[in-house]
């Protein structure tokens, strides 16, 4: 009988997976050398060890429910436009089911469509006769709310609807104080609950702390920081760390915006600058309406003048099909359509200054509604931030540690090592123990 040969090492599929997991294990690390830095991996450490700086950011904000006198509101808010008094001829309320106002305004100042169009109400109309400017605004109580509170603290102010009424959130730093007295100025005040406290918070909604996060997480990852994590503490505080970089660097990113710009299609495939992100004044919250998914978003007088003159320029009123509306964050093109048959019709004569985005009607659509609202944004944060807290790490303390780690995992596995060989004496029981032990730091470091 003759004596059966013991198989080779590589024979059993079992090891040669794990040889096949060691080697991507060793890939995903990527270890290379150089003369300037040295021994390198991919690994990413953290700020612990591998040094660098953190920032928390306080957002500032606050919701409210309120009410106030439409009449007054509408009066103050055409007062700030054209400079002259403004008085209150008749305000006709809702009719059931409905949720419009209509407002009838006189002033002797001479007032113009444009002028009303900037205020972004959902309509308006203004006639002369005689010595007097003869207004009328239709709008909601929720808009005027949001619109005036909206210049009087130069900030975005939010309307959300929620059960039993709506909340305002006010994207900038506001105290009740503050709040209250603007309110008072056009008859209203803040409403109060079941137990007669006022609807007044500091801070915004969750869903705004969220977006902020997003935001920041998008514009680190457009720089190449991916490994940067943005976590949030609270609804209130946003905490990211930076790995190998700076304190002053580190600022200079989470403040600083991506360049944004609007383009219009001349002939063919070629374009024309309109305008940039500083021409945006505000961008609202992605909805639904007409069974189509919107991003809207406001332009200041010199970003809707710049577009209706590129518009008529153009052609684009005439054939908005040929003419196409496209916008780019740092230079990457991030949407692009047409204008639609009213608008074009619409900017032939006066200036837009509120827009909306469609985007298309199922989820997907909805998903790139909420994407065009970042990028609206270029960077920009929703909401007012305030830093309260920054600290950078010294490199060095994580270069000795990282060291001291080495050598202490060595020195272990070859205590292991000599203890094992003590008691048993066999080669072949300490070698795949020291190989399984070295392949399973490997694996576990491709985590990192």
């Amino acid at each position: 009988m003759s004596e059966e040969k013991p198989k080779g090492l590589l024979s059993d599929w079992r090891v040669r997976i794990f040889i096949i997991a060691i080697l991507l294990s060793l890939v995903a690390i990527q270890p290379w050398y150089s003369a300037d830095e040295g021994f390198d991996t991919n690994l990413d450490y953290g700020l612990d060890l591998e040094g660098g700086s953190w920032l928390q950011v306080s957002l500032q904000g606050a919701v409210i429910q309120a009410n106030v006198d439409s009449g007054m509101t509408a009066s103050a808010l055409v007062e700030n436009i054209v400079g002259s008094p403004v008085e209150v001829v008749n305000v006709i309320p809702p009719s059931e089911g409905q949720s419009t106002i209509t407002i009838s305004l006189k002033t002797q100042a001479s007032v113009t469509q444009s002028q009303l169009n900037q205020l972004g109400l959902s309509d308006s109309s203004v006639s002369r006769e005689g010595n007097l400017s003869e207004i009328t605004l239709y709008t909601t109580e929720q808009q005027l709310i949001a619109t005036y509170l909206s210049e009087e603290l130069n900030a975005e102010v939010i309307p959300y609807a929620v059960p039993g009424g709506v909340e305002y959130e006010i994207r900038t730093k506001a105290e009740q104080e503050t709040v209250e007295n603007l309110l008072a100025d056009v008859g209203g005040s803040l409403l109060t609950d079941e137990n007669g406290d006022k609807l007044y918070r500091k801070g915004v909604r969750t869903e705004t702390r969220d977006l902020t996060k997003e935001i920041l997480s998008e514009k680190l990852n457009a720089l190449g920081l991916k490994d940067i994590p943005v976590r949030t503490v609270g609804d209130e505080y946003i905490l990211m760390d930076f790995a190998g970089i700076d304190l002053t660097t580190a600022k200079e990113i989470a403040q600083k915006p991506g360049k944004f710009e609007i383009r219009i299609q001349t002939e063919g495939n070629n374009t024309k600058h309109v305008l940039y992100g500083d021409d945006i004044s505000s961008v609202g919250v992605p909805s639904r309406h007409d069974g189509q998914w919107y991003t809207p978003f406001k332009l200041t007088l010199d970003g809707a003048n710049a577009l209706q003159e590129a518009a008529i320029e153009t052609g684009a009123v005439n054939d908005p099909n040929s003419h196409w509306l496209y916008m780019y964050l740092d230079d990457k093109e991030v949407y692009g359509a047409p204008l639609s048959p009213s608008a074009a019709s619409r900017i032939r004569t006066n200036p837009i200054y509120s827009w909306e985005a469609s985007t298309g009607a199922d989820n997907e659509s909805k998903a790139q509604a909420e994407q065009l609202q970042i990028h609206l944004r270029a960077g920009a944060l929703p909401v007012n931030v305030e830093l309260v807290g920054s600290g950078q790490v010294d490199a060095s303390l994580g270069d000795q540690f990282k060291k001291q780690a080495v050598l202490a995992g060595l020195l272990s596995m070859l205590a292991v090592a000599g203890v094992v060989y003590r008691r048993y004496g066999k080669k072949q029981i300490l070698v795949p123990m020291v190989a399984t032990s070295v392949s399973e730091v490997l694996m576990i470091l491709v985590q990192l």
